[in-house]
């Protein structure tokens, strides 16, 4: 589950990636669709242009960690 040495993890995340590659779980048929995201109006950090992706965890690409709410 943790991987210390950085070149090891990205080697790692590499062979996953071909595995994908290889073994094509799905085939999307219309491409990324859109993704609605609501927040508000003090909720600031929030990127436009998400991409809702199940491979990568959708929010996840947003770096949500960075969000942050603006006192009035």
């Amino acid at each position: 589950k943790v991987e210390a040495n950085e070149a090891k993890r990205t080697e790692l995340w590499l062979q996953i990636r071909d595995i994908w590659k290889e073994q094509l779980w799905r085939i999307g048929v219309c491409g990324m669709g859109p993704a609605l995201y609501i927040t508000k109006n003090n909720f600031r950090n929030v990127p436009s242009g998400l991409i809702d992706n199940n491979t990568t965890r959708n929010i996840g690409l947003a770096m949500a960690q960075q969000f942050f709410f603006k006192k009035a």
